[in-house]
């Protein structure tokens, strides 16, 4: 007769842990998860009669009789009841393990089949994890854990694997272990980073020890690789203009390499990382930007419909209408409406149509759209811009009488509402009272001009601040 003790099924059972086998028999007398009464049996028999003796004295027959007592019956009907308890089991597992964790939940399952040494369920799992973790989110740490958990797992797997190999490709196994490891703790030392410009976050000791003592050498063979690294570094205030763009060139180059949403995270990481170098060197970095911009619709955007935010859609109609982008922009505009999350939609195109009309020296389509804005928008701050676009249209177009009924009620109306915080009231105050001082200086007042043009640099509105800035060159050396 056959033995049972050599079955899969006994393997996993006698290294359950005698807390699991108690949470292992309560699950299978649930309905919920198990409606059938042979494996049960078969279960009872294991623990009451496999676990207490020496498995030699375990055979078929015995656990037949077990099942169905008194009745002969076909050991196929036995290999089933086997078959079928050994799938609970597992389900247990996966169901323990994703109740206390549900992103790692399944690579726990995972580690425990891969120290079992099972290597068909081993490589089963594995597919099934990897798939199931790349729907997840790219950059959230969590599932960074899990996906290094995976990642990990299977080498060493594969690491067993090579040192029973004839092959030996044991030191292959082991180098793609390391550069495994290297790039999970750049990918975790990017998000920390990132977090300690959003909440202050602090670094763990282990990983920036693990990051600083990595040399681009280790990594510039590996672009994927490299790019993590440079996404880092580039993060400091010791940036500098070449490793920026040697990440922007890498990521374009490689975009398609990763997953869409691990590619949507590292564009805007690269983009937030040249603005800051940009504000803090005062160096213009608008063609980097947006060529990262381009490279994010035509890469992720496009290829799966993923949604922009309004901050993300109007970063790329103001970059490309100042880089005189005007066909580009304006076919982004007439594709983009299907991309923009959020509400108002209707007033976030107009606005935009607006920018770009202004832009492109369309002074009374602009002031159209841009009206629209003004009076129908529920965003204030978007219905403030408005604004100040629509009284750069009216200087463009030399409308004084426009520009000082608009002054006035912008003024006034800034004065009375109390929907935003001081500090942006005064902001939009700050800019009307340097148009204003704009429009009284004359040009030929170098003194009152410098003065001026100091004053418009301590502005914090970008877009203002810029086009005074340039109205004031033009004035000056005109």
């Amino acid at each position: 007769m056959r033995n049972l003790e050599h079955s899969k099924l006994i393997y996993f059972l006698s290294a359950l842990p005698s807390e699991e086998v108690a949470l292992f028999r309560d699950y299978l007398h649930s309905p919920i998860f198990n409606e059938k009464e042979e494996p049960r049996r078969l279960f009872d028999y294991v623990v009451s009669e496999c676990l207490k003796r020496p498995p030699r004295e375990i055979e078929d027959e015995k656990a037949m009789q077990a099942i169905w007592p008194g009745k002969k019956v076909d050991s196929k009907r036995l290999d089933k009841v086997k078959n079928t308890l050994m799938n609970l089991l597992v389900a247990f597992w996966e169901f323990q393990h994703w109740q206390r964790k549900p992103a790692a939940g399944r690579v726990n399952l995972l580690h425990r089949l891969n120290e079992l040494g099972d290597e068909s369920y081993f490589d089963q799992y594995y597919r099934k994890i990897k798939t199931d973790l790349e729907r997840l989110p790219g950059l959230d740490v969590d599932v960074f854990q899990a996906k290094f958990s995976l990642e990990f797992a299977r080498m060493h797997h594969e690491h067993a694997h090579a040192t029973r190999s004839t092959d030996n490709n044991l030191a292959a196994t082991r180098a793609a272990m390391e550069k495994f490891i290297h790039g999970y703790v750049l990918k975790v030392a990017v998000l920390i980073a990132n977090q300690q410009h959003i909440v202050g976050a602090e670094m763990p000791p282990w990983i920036e020890t693990h990051v600083t003592n990595l040399a681009l050498p280790e990594v510039a063979e590996e672009p994927l690789l490299e790019i993590y690294f440079h996404l880092y570094h580039t993060m400091a205030p010791s940036a500098t203009l070449p490793q920026l763009r040697r990440l922007k060139d890498l990521l374009l180059h490689h975009a398609g390499s990763f997953s869409q949403h691990e590619a949507f995270d590292l564009h805007t990481g690269t983009i937030n990382n040249f603005g800051r170098f940009g504000k803090r060197a005062q160096v213009d970095v608008m063609e980097d930007v947006f060529a990262l911009y381009q490279s994010l619709i035509e890469s992720v955007v496009k290829p799966t419909g993923r949604g922009l935010n309004r901050s993300h859609f109007k970063n790329i109609v103001l970059l490309g209408a100042r880089l005189k982008k005007f066909e580009w922009v304006e076919e982004f505009l007439q594709a983009g409406a299907a991309w923009l999350e959020g509400e108002d939609q209707a007033a976030t195109i107009d606005y935009n149509q607006g920018v770009l009309y202004f832009y492109n020296r369309q002074y009374a389509k602009a002031e159209r759209f841009l009206n629209r804005v003004m009076a129908d928008v529920k965003d204030v701050f978007y219905a403030y811009d408005a604004r100040l676009y629509l009284l750069m249209c009216f200087y463009e177009t030399n409308d004084t009488v426009g520009m000082e009924s608009l002054v006035h009620s912008f003024r006034m109306l800034l004065e009375r509402n109390d929907r935003i915080s001081e500090q942006h009231k005064n902001n939009y105050l700050a800019f009307i009272r340097v148009f204003r001082k704009a429009l009284g200086t004359p040009p030929n007042d170098q003194l009152r001009m410098e003065q001026l043009r100091t004053e418009v640099e301590q502005l914090t509105l970008n877009v203002g601040r810029v086009w005074l800035l340039e109205k004031i060159a033009a004035t000056v050396h005109g």
